[in-house]
């Protein structure tokens, strides 16, 4: 059962094994990669905070009700990880 709200960090091996929508898409590792090889500044290690939906396939404008109610607490812990981090 998915929890609306709650976070995910996702790092290293979690980035490598997400896959694409299509064959035109390019992954996290494979983008930070690329600017390497292209002279870019890119960081050493990326993190990627993650918040789950209710209905991920369901496009629509605005966040629902419970979305809504849900961020004073999802800001609350999004910014808990950048302050250990």
């Amino acid at each position: 059962m998915k929890t609306l709200g709650k976070i995910h960090l996702l790092g290293g091996e979690e980035l490598r094994h997400i896959p694409g929508p299509s064959p035109h898409y390019v992954s996290v590792p494979q983008t930070l990669e690329i600017g390497k090889k292209i002279g870019l500044k890119v960081p050493s290690r990326i993190k990627i905070i993650a918040v789950e939906a209710k209905n991920m396939y369901n496009l629509g404008e605005g966040l629902s009700k419970e979305m809504t109610k849900a961020i004073p607490a999802i800001v609350k812990e999004v910014k808990k990880i950048l302050k250990s981090k």
